[in-house]
């Protein structure tokens, strides 16, 4: 399995509704997730977390 399966499409929806249901927290929680995933060596997981953190920064930089 692949993080290529989870296209940008799906990644921007998990940002999004991340976003909206933590607000300002999102960030932090999705970082933990990606610091999880590191921890357990889910390369998966920390590829896809990776991409979802990506996302958040660009939707962020668009609140400006």
């Amino acid at each position: 399995m692949s993080a290529r399966l989870y296209d940008d499409g799906e990644v921007q929806r998990i940002a999004h509704e991340l976003s909206l249901k933590y607000g300002f927290e999102a960030l932090s929680l999705a970082q933990s997730r990606a610091e999880r995933a590191q921890e357990i060596g889910d390369e998966l997981a920390l590829a896809i977390w990776q991409k979802v953190l990506a996302a958040m920064g660009a939707l962020k930089a668009l609140q400006r």
